[in-house]
């Protein structure tokens, strides 16, 4: 069962956030944490609809209100198109607070728990896996989200955001599935995947791949200790089929790629923040680099500095997020105060190392 299609309205440019594996999150803290022992809270626990295109929505929805209220253009509308399923997926979108467009599903939706130790920084996160929908429901989903792309006016000012790891025993080709679907009609997505699922949809040529080191080496098998190494594995990814590659590397540089000029690549500094719950960061930032690029007019898209711009607005945007307790959130403001924190070294091939 489909809870039926949301359209944009005329004139609104949309983020179309693309999840297949939703979660109830559940953020415990305490004051000690030790395994093997009983660990008890030492505040009340947080329940939040979470997953990453969950988060990615929530913060352009964030940012849309605010900026809305500096100008009168601009503006773009997320829209979530998910599975949900079970008394999980009901107090899921209970906790949501805006509609999504979603596929029910037989198996409940998942459960997982990040728990934070007072005065520290990391987080401890407890992933349960999504089970796998049945071929039914996949393809109840392609259609769903084939709707709602067609429903969409003008995409050239809207991005679609494809994020996370598939259930378990999905097709390898279901993200490629996906964005040919939902790419039909020219909309840019970003992909922040990894392993096979990324592999297979470098075929779709999505307008950006956003993945972390860790990621970036499990996907090409390669070690990347280097700079060299790191700008020449990216390269692969564009070279395989994308056309803009962005890797993080957690509180550390972010370096960016482009298909547009390979002589040429950038590292990114983010600010210095008090780091409460980094979890949600990376989602937080493909939600600045959609919202950024949905905000700019059609004649600059195709230029690389407003690439480069709509990454440091990411940056800012995941590091507002690690400065919140609850995951995939910022106080829409902050994202706007610390890009131009951000700092940019511009780097080329001969001069790197």
């Amino acid at each position: 069962m489909s809870s039926g299609l949301i359209r944009n309205q005329m004139g609104r440019k949309v983020t179309v956030c693309v999840g297949v594996t939703p979660a109830l999150q559940r953020t415990l803290r305490f004051s000690s944490l030790v395994l093997g022992d009983v660990n008890r809270c030492s505040a009340e626990p947080l329940e939040s609809a979470s997953g990453k295109a969950t988060n990615v929505a929530r913060v352009v929805r964030l940012l849309n209100h605010y900026f809305a209220d500096l100008r009168e253009d601009g503006t773009t509308e997320a829209v979530l198109v998910e599975f949900s399923g079970g008394e999980t997926g009901k107090k899921y979108r209970s906790l949501l607070g805006f509609e999504s467009v979603y596929v029910e599903t037989k198996a409940a939706t998942r459960i997982c728990q990040t728990l934070l130790v007072d005065g520290e920084g990391e987080a401890t996160e407890l992933v349960e896996e999504a089970i796998n929908p049945s071929e039914a429901e996949w393809s109840l989903f392609a259609e769903t989200l084939a709707k709602q792309t067609a429903a969409i006016g003008d995409v050239s000012q809207c991005v679609g955001v494809l994020t996370g790891s598939p259930p378990p025993g999905s097709s390898p080709q279901i993200y490629k599935e996906l964005l040919l679907v939902a790419s039909a009609r020219g909309l840019r997505f970003i992909v922040d995947s990894q392993k096979t699922p990324l592999s297979e949809a470098l075929e779709a040529r999505p307008w950006l791949v956003k993945i972390n080191l860790q990621e970036l080496e499990k996907t090409s098998f390669r070690q990347c200790t280097t700079e060299h190494e790191l700008r020449d594995t990216s390269y692969g990814l564009i070279n395989a089929g994308a056309r803009n590659v962005v890797v993080t590397k957690g509180k550390d540089s972010v370096w960016l790629f482009s298909g547009d000029d390979m002589s040429t690549y950038y590292e990114l500094n983010p600010p210095k923040v008090q780091c409460r719950n980094p979890i949600g960061s990376g989602d937080s930032m493909a939600a600045g680099i959609a919202f950024y690029t949905s905000t700019r007019s059609k004649e600059s898209l195709s230029q690389l500095e407003n690439l480069v711009e709509a990454v440091r607005f990411g940056i800012a945007c995941g590091s507002a997020n690690a400065e919140t307790e609850t995951p995939g959130t910022v106080i829409p403001s902050r994202p706007f105060e610390l890009v131009n924190s951000v700092t940019v070294k511009v780097r080329t091939v001969t001069s790197g190392v």
